[in-house]
């Protein structure tokens, strides 16, 4: 995400700029450690390239530094960014997601663009080790009946969010992948 009238219109441009001048353009994240701090570790690992992290305490100061231009980037959820961009006041340059978004058809992914990186800000319904199967299954259902109710189609629909089903050890796999992406990153 960069804000409109700043210096990036693309990512590739932003990349050139990275490389001329290592370490002097400002990101923002929901916090160190952040799944949005995470993409930029990798996204800076696959372009190698060196970006000045801004780590703020949640996505509305990162917008806020965003659209105060205190930082060039931010790596915002659909729903922070969406009023925003629809109105044209920041510019999507990218998205972490394995495939586009539908809100947003225009906007390539970084695997698109040459970076293999792939990660999603994914939410889901945790519990203990050992919980009973009944216990489970019916979180499960209720968990998953949510998932099909019309309110969370709407909210999808006007934040420009995706629906990413996954069942618990669906859910498992693509937590562990993208610890092992991290992992992997950190230790170059």
């Amino acid at each position: 995400m960069a804000r409109r009238g700043g210096r990036f219109a693309d990512l590739p441009s932003v990349i050139e700029a990275a490389k001329r001048a290592p370490g002097a353009i400002p990101h923002a994240s929901s916090g160190q450690g952040s799944i949005y701090h995470a993409v930029f570790v990798l996204l800076s690992r696959a372009a190698n390239i060196e970006l000045l992290h801004v780590p703020f305490t949640g996505g509305a100061p990162s917008l806020q530094a965003l659209m105060a231009n205190t930082v060039e980037l931010a790596v915002l959820a659909p729903e922070e960014m969406a009023g925003l961009a629809n109105a044209g006041e920041i510019r999507p340059l990218a998205v972490a997601s394995a495939a586009r978004i539908p809100g947003y058809p225009d906007v390539p992914t970084l695997r698109e663009l040459g970076f293999d990186v792939v990660i999603e800000n994914m939410k889901g319904l945790n519990a203990p080790a050992g919980l009973p199967d009944a216990i489970y299954t019916s979180l499960h259902d209720r968990f998953r009946q949510g998932m099909q109710a019309p309110a969370w189609k709407t909210f999808l629909d006007r934040t420009g969010a995706m629906d990413g089903y996954l069942d618990g050890p669906g859910y498992q796999r693509a937590i562990d992948n993208v610890l092992d992406s991290l992992k992997a990153a950190l230790a170059k």
